[in-house]
């Protein structure tokens, strides 16, 4: 849905979507007490989407092509050790390809047009080995381990090379007056490698028969920023002070760092100004950007840096709660939460002395997280048995911080905390309720409701107010994530009848599949076979299944709109799909 010259336009745009996929596992026993597993997976998809607000002739197409290999040994050594060891490796080649080459047009908060302007590739090859190690003596229950990972990376992108102009307004574009034109010039390849380091040590004490103490340490590292010395200790407790063993108090606090993610790097890699750089004309000409001015090798360009001294971004995480069994049949969960980023990624940006502009990417924001939590389920020795479970959660937050991402920098770079508000997650009041289980007979059912309050979305001016060739400028005193859309409401359900085949040797293997309710819905677990662990295998089972996504077909409006200038301001523009009904067959063997 949008708006042209000629009023407002919404259509249907055919959008394939092609996946196949396959895998393979073995299970061997090595010896009595080690048993190796390895699972060989392959996928491959070609998917092809237009934005919120682009005419068909923005269709892009995305291609992933991944093989990934998981190995692990798990076993003791000794009488009181147990090590498990874990290898991943993955290799993934990803691009994407836009419909048309022409220049884009963006006319914001009413229309795209032109080419989609996407044109890049990436190739990586990752690798991830970690090792745990456990062993007990008397009250003392401990843990230590590692782990390594690396990764290779072939970045190639050559987007924007037609350039995009960007209009504030219908206005300004039918009387033909950009008021910024953005071109990416020059060859675009980034290779690099990057590898993260960790260790940890733990120690979980039984000080009493109803106390327990855990402490512990964590020590993180990365390439490509600085202060490797990272230990981030943690400690927790559960406490259950009555003789019932009805009632258990829990806590903990701890430091978690978080990685430099390779994306985020190779940007900085490629716009270096020897790579790439992004040209940015303020009121160009149109349909030609340079006539009457100079040609682009003239005008300096806009790169991205990292800073010299970026750190790992961490949290600092704190929670105290309480568990209750209340009845034979109920138990209540309830918890206080907080949480504090500190050196968080953020952008700043600023002007060269050549009149070129820097984004610099640097490790100086901070976010704070509180939340409550309760949530009602069945007790362990109640409820439905071990056929159903259920719960009903409710979480109320408030999530606040600098920035939603460190490419976009803030309004005033001069004044990160002026951007000090509702993250782009911020939803208050989240209410869930779930319910699965297999009642008999080959029966399987699952249903998820949820209920969410709104979303907040960022107000903008439309125009370049401040003069840093970013559109991001707000109307005086209105803050960051300033307004808030609708809240969302999901009714999904799914209920199946599976039958086996013939008797394999050996013992069954306990299977859950993950089924997604609604659009953007969590995955619910379906309670698979039914089985018991020690129960032969079928040699093949089907499965009859129907299922249904949005049942109460609710319009859950998404992408408001936030620019002033727009006639769709306020407004939605999209919407979560409504009311699916699914029927299928799935085979296993």
């Amino acid at each position: 849905m949008g708006v042209l010259p000629s009023g407002p336009f919404s259509t249907l745009i055919r959008l394939p979507f092609d996946s196949t996929n396959a895998n393979a596992r073995f299970d061997h026993s090595l010896g009595r007490s080690h048993a190796l597993r390895g699972v060989y997976e392959f996928l491959k998809q070609e998917r092809s989407n237009v934005r919120d607000l682009d005419l068909p002739e923005r269709l892009s197409t995305g291609t992933v092509e991944q093989h990934s290999l998981r190995l692990s040994d798990t076993g003791s050594v000794g009488e009181r050790v147990v090590n498990e060891i874990r290898f991943h490796t993955e290799w993934v080649t990803t691009g994407t390809s836009s419909a048309s080459s022409a220049p884009t047009t963006i006319v914001q908060g009413a229309f795209n047009a032109g080419g989609a302007g996407l044109d890049n590739a990436r190739r990586s090859r990752e690798s991830e080995l970690i090792d745990h190690v456990s062993f007990g003596r008397g009250r003392h229950s401990f843990k230590v381990g590692g782990q390594v990972d690396s990764g290779w990376y072939t970045y190639t992108d050559h987007s924007n090379l037609a350039g995009t102009f960007t209009f504030p307004g219908l206005v300004s574009y039918q009387a033909g007056r950009p008021q910024q034109f953005a071109q990416r010039s020059g060859s675009g390849v980034a290779q690099f490698n990057q590898f993260l380091f960790g260790a940890y040590a733990q120690d979980d004490i039984r000080l009493r028969k109803n106390l327990s103490l855990s402490v512990g340490v964590r020590w993180e590292s990365q390439t490509h920023v600085t202060g490797h010395g990272n230990p981030a200790p943690r400690v927790g407790f559960a406490w259950a002070p009555f003789r019932s063993g009805r009632t258990t108090f829990r806590g903990g606090a701890g430091i978690f760092y978080q990685w430099l993610g390779a994306d985020l790097f190779a940007q900085t890699m490629l716009l270096d100004g020897t790579r790439q750089s992004d040209l940015v004309l303020a009121n160009p000409g149109y349909p030609d950007p340079f006539s009457g001015g100079p040609p682009p090798a003239a005008l300096p360009g806009s790169i991205t840096t990292l800073a010299p001294q970026t750190n790992q971004p961490y949290v600092m995480r704190g929670s105290i709660g309480l568990q209750q069994q209340v009845t034979k049949y109920f138990m209540l969960m309830t918890d206080v939460r907080l949480q504090r980023g500190v050196h968080l990624l953020d952008g700043r940006s600023f002007l060269r002395p050549d009149g070129g502009r820097t984004l610099e990417i640097e490790s100086a924001a901070v976010s704070s997280n509180r939340g409550w939590m309760v949530m009602v389920s069945p007790a362990p020795s109640g409820g439905f048995g071990k056929r159903f479970f259920w719960y009903v959660n409710y979480l109320c937050s408030q999530v606040l911080n600098e920035t939603d991402n460190p490419q976009q920098p803030p309004a005033n770079s001069f004044d990160r905390h002026g951007d000090w508000g509702p993250s782009s997650n911020d939803v208050r009041h989240r209410f869930s309720a779930m319910l699965s289980g297999s009642p008999g007979r080959g029966f399987q059912l699952g249903t998820l409701f949820r209920a969410t309050s709104a979303s907040p979305y960022n107000i903008t001016a439309g125009a370049d107010l401040n003069r840093d060739t970013i559109l991001n400028d707000r109307p005086a005193g209105i803050g960051r994530n300033n307004a808030r859309g609708s809240g969302l409401i999901d009714l999904g359900s799914r209920v199946s009848w599976s039958h086996g085949v013939g008797t394999r040797k050996g013992p069954a293997e306990p299977t859950r599949s993950l089924v997604r309710i609604g659009g953007d819905s969590p995955n619910i677990p379906e309670f698979g076979s039914g089985a018991k662990p020690d129960a032969p295998q079928p040699i093949l089972r089907y499965q009859f299944y129907a299922q249904a996504f949005n049942l109460l077909n609710h319009g859950n409006l998404t992408n408001y709109v936030g620019v002033i200038t727009s006639p769709l301001f306020g407004n939605a523009t999209a919407a979560l799909p409504g009311r699916r009904l699914e029927l299928g067959v799935k085979l296993s063997f």
